[in-house]
């Protein structure tokens, strides 16, 4: 049963969904696992376990265990010789230079112990940064104004979202990203089904039209990265990054497609920062 689409009714959708992952997506880890082991060496594998059990110095269990370490080796020489082939310097040089660092031998040095510093500092140094300036330039109320004529005269700016925008804003979302505090994926957005997309449009459509979102979505999962090269001990040497919830990002990404052509016409020429193509 979904509730209703409105902000007060996220929470109940967000247990939902995840009590629907629960169910169908596998989690945890896999406690048995061999690199390389396909069905004839599994069968292998097998056999071997139960010869081994019987009696590991009988001379079954050795020739199994024999066969299996051959079959093994040449599954991992051909993963390998696989991986070489694919390196692609001038088409995908990301994948190639991963694959490389992998290989190198040379050890970064340890940076996971455990720094004097408390996190309660490092939030605080966080929110001395984060701090805005007291007074606003002049530049910025003028856009203000300039805006708030564009929003009176637009008053046709945001009719109802689409079904073909909705779908247009979950195919450019980027995967295998760290999801919000509502712990909603990527992954689970774009594989929703047609009610769900159903619900999540209509819920985009009442928070557009009643000027409110969710209270989750205002919220960020903040998380303290250390500085290249920088002393650990020292709470500002860390920088913060923000995990926002995927569901308002997409909601977000839905808006500045809407008022992103008027926008770009009330900008000056000599701003280049956050503009497409500058």
């Amino acid at each position: 049963m979904y509730p209703p689409p409105v902000a007060s009714g996220y929470e109940a959708f967000q247990a939902l969904v995840w009590h629907i992952a629960k169910k169908n997506i596998p989690m945890g880890c896999r406690k048995e696992y061999i690199t390389g082991l396909d069905e004839t060496s599994k069968t292998i594998y097998e056999n071997y376990v139960q010869a081994y059990n019987r009696d590991p110095f009988e001379e079954p269990a050795t020739e199994l265990g024999n066969k299996l370490l051959a079959f093994l080796s040449a599954a991992r020489k051909e993963r390998w010789m696989e991986t070489v082939a694919d390196l692609d310097m001038t088409h995908n040089s990301k994948n190639a230079w991963k694959t490389v660092k992998k290989l190198n031998s040379d050890k970064k040095p340890d940076t996971t112990a455990a720094a004097a510093v408390s996190p309660n500092q490092v939030a605080h140094q966080l929110l001395i940064n984060g701090k805005p300036l007291h007074r606003e330039r002049g530049y910025v109320k003028q856009m203000k104004e300039k805006m708030d004529e564009v929003h009176k005269e637009s008053d046709d700016m945001f009719p109802p979202f689409t079904e073909e925008e909705l779908k247009t804003g979950i195919k450019h979302l980027k995967s295998r990203k760290a999801s919000g505090l509502d712990g909603i994926s990527t992954e689970m957005i774009q594989n929703f089904g047609p009610r769900s997309r159903e619900w999540i449009l209509s819920l985009f459509n009442s928070c557009a039209a009643g000027s409110n979102i969710p209270k989750i979505w205002r919220r960020a999962k903040v998380i303290a990265l250390l500085k290249p090269g920088k002393d650990p001990q020292l709470p500002s040497s860390y920088r913060p990054i923000s995990l926002l919830c995927v569901l308002y990002k997409l909601y977000e990404r839905l808006i500045l497609a809407r008022i992103s052509p008027i926008v770009e016409d009330q900008l000056t020429e000599d701003q280049s920062g956050f503009r497409e193509g500058r």
